[in-house]
Parts: structure tokens; sequence; C-alpha cells
């Protein structure tokens, strides 16, 4: 009958102790990388939900305030002024994790929200920038909007009266 050395046996621990360390490390790298997946789909989801409410719950094309000014599709006024529901949706749950008000979900509850002001941002940019591809502008139709000229702008002293830029490019 063979019987194993306390040598051979303090190797066999040894081998046995690094493959546990091992595993250990991979488990929690595992972990690490389903947080961020975790994370990237909250984000992602946001964004999806928000333009589901935006879409929902904001006005329809054509609608009207009960002074009978037009409400952008898509907003609901509140307060005087037209948001996009995802908008007030996602700053609330941004702001209540601060606070750490969904305890160990915290984290999700700010991810979807940070997602549904990513897609109230990417929203606002493209309108944005298609009305300033119509307008041949940099910033839409506003007042005062910078002008685009071919590919250069230049700077002019005199800016539209009311305008919130303070210089024309024209």
């Amino acid at each position: 009958m063979a019987f194993i050395t306390e040598q051979k046996l303090n190797e066999i621990k040894d081998q046995y102790d690094r493959a546990s360390k091992a595993v250990s490390r991979m488990k929690a790298k595992a972990e690490e990388q389903a947080g961020k997946a975790k994370t990237a789909a909250a984000i992602v989801g946001g964004g999806m939900l928000g333009g589901y409410l935006d879409g929902r719950i904001g006005a329809l094309p054509g609608a009207k305030n009960k002074d009978g000014k037009a409400i952008r599709e898509g907003h609901y006024e509140l307060f005087g002024f037209q948001i996009q529901p995802s908008v007030g949706i996602g700053a609330a749950a941004v702001l209540a994790s601060f606070f750490d008000a969904f305890g160990k979900n915290t984290d999700d509850v700010a991810a979807l929200g940070a997602g549904m002001l990513a897609g109230a941002a990417y929203s606002y940019g493209s309108s944005t920038g298609v009305a300033g591809q119509k307008a041949k502008t940099l910033f839409g139709s506003a007042p005062g909007a910078p002008e685009i000229i071919g590919a250069q702008a230049s700077i002019g002293a005199d800016a539209a009266v009311g305008s919130a830029v303070p210089w024309a490019m024209r």
C-alpha cells in the first residue's frame, strides 16, 4: 500500500489553494462583467422605455394646450413648460438615486434614468440638426441662430433682437 508523504501532501494542498484562488478570481471577474452587461442593458432599456413613454404620454401631432398654443409632438406641458415625459421621469430617477431611494436597486434605477435622459438628448440633438440642415444654420431657425455659409461661418457683431445668441454668424 502506497502512503502519501507529508511533502507530497503539502504540494497537493498548495495546488488546491492556487486552483481555489484562480477560480475565485474568475468568479469575481465574471460577476464584474455581468454587472457591466446589466448596467448597459438598463441604459439601453431606459432609452427605449423613455421613447415609448414620450410616444404614449406625450402629445400627438396637432395637440394644443388650454390656451390654444401648439404642444410639440411627444412632449407634455407641465407648469407652462413643454418637456418630454422621459426627461422628467429620467431626471427624477437619477435624482432619487443620489439619496439611495431604491436600496440595492439604486444603481439599476440610476442607469435606467440615465438611459431615458440620453434618449431624450439624442432626440433633441437630432431634431436640432435636421432643423439646422433645413434652415442652413448651425442651430435651426431660432432668431439669431448662426448661419452657415458653405463649410465656413464668420462672426458678425450685429445680433438679432431677442436672440439667445449674443452674436450672429453670417
